[in-house]
């Protein structure tokens, strides 16, 4: 089958941010994660040939290794191993309770397990859990600043900083209630913490949180572009944005009802708004509302983990 696909998807050179492996891009392939369907979807993006991969059930995110997709599943509490060439099911490796998300360093896999309050640390040579690492209550995501891992941590109000080598929690960063997000460039981490409308500033040398942000009201995620922080507020309808050198709000865009998440691409920011069931498109020079999708009908758009994993996809006539 081809279709014509159009995504809007999140670069990952200069940043990390939650959920951000829910579609990752190869030379050759696109690869896109639907819970709706349980699958990973496979596009050649020369011939735009899709194939459809089963999964496990609810897959939230994934990572890339050799020839393997390493996809991670909330609701069956596992990590499908898929091999991308053939499509066929390589294994199925248990982890923790509710994964959330998985990050890559060298040749092991980082699955951050929500419900276990824990790090399963998959041996990607062996395709075995060589280590689990207890971290923070409730842990979202994980990003990775040379040899250390940093843990957002909801339940606890707290940001885990593991050691890669040694696979072992050496400190643990108090910020405001309830993180849920975290983007990094350069030296510096940014915490999104929802309860307090606040973006944390991690110093990665000295492992200290050195200033607070104020933004809107329930921050939910951050991106960043050109040294420009984009966070998203859901409960005020707009996205906060700040200057990394400054960290001042410099301006706030309103958008949509309830926005969720945000995914950049070149000079455009999509906002999936779940109030609204629409999309705004940010043109990031003027920082206004350029275009609203409102899905007609030759549109499908799949908002049904508060983020836009399948993009804007296109059917052909």
């Amino acid at each position: 089958m081809k279709r014509l696909f159009v995504f809007a998807l999140l670069v990952l050179v200069l940043y990390v941010q939650y959920s951000a492996n829910a579609a990752v891009e190869t030379k050759s392939h696109t690869y896109i994660l639907s819970p709706v369907e349980d699958k990973l979807i496979s596009i050649d993006r020369q011939s735009g040939d899709e194939k459809i991969i089963g999964v496990g059930v609810d897959p939230k995110s994934m990572i890339i290794f050799g020839q393997n997709g390493y996809v991670v599943n909330e609701t069956s509490h596992n990590v499908s191993v898929v091999h991308l060439k053939t499509g066929d099911l390589v294994k199925t490796i248990l982890v923790g309770r509710s994964p959330q998300s998985i990050a890559l360093k060298g040749n092991e896999g980082f699955v951050v397990n929500h419900g276990s309050h824990n790090i399963s640390v998959i041996d990607l040579l062996t395709n075995t859990i060589s280590k689990t690492i207890t971290v923070g209550q409730y842990p979202r995501t994980m990003i990775m600043h040379r040899n250390m891992g940093y843990v957002v941590n909801e339940g606890s109000d707290s940001v885990s900083v593991v050691d890669l080598l040694s696979h072992k929690v050496i400190q643990s960063i108090l910020v405001y209630p309830t993180p849920v997000a975290i983007a990094a460039v350069g030296k510096y981490a940014y915490v999104v913490c929802s309860d307090d409308n606040l973006v944390s500033v991690i110093d990665l040398n000295k492992n200290k949180v050195t200033e607070n942000i104020p933004v809107g009201d329930n921050p939910r995620s951050i991106n960043i572009h050109d040294a420009k922080a984009y966070v998203v507020n859901a409960l005020s309808d707009s996205v906060s944005v700040f200057d990394l050198f400054s960290n001042k709000v410099t301006d706030t865009i309103s958008v949509g009802t309830k926005p969720r998440s945000m995914m950049i691409h070149d000079d455009l920011g999509y906002v999936e708004n779940e109030g609204s069931k629409t999309i705004s498109v940010i043109d990031l020079n003027t920082k206004q509302v350029a275009e609203t999708l409102k899905n007609p009908d030759n549109l499908t758009i799949d908002f049904s983990h508060h983020d836009l994993y399948l993009g804007v996809r296109k059917k052909a006539s």
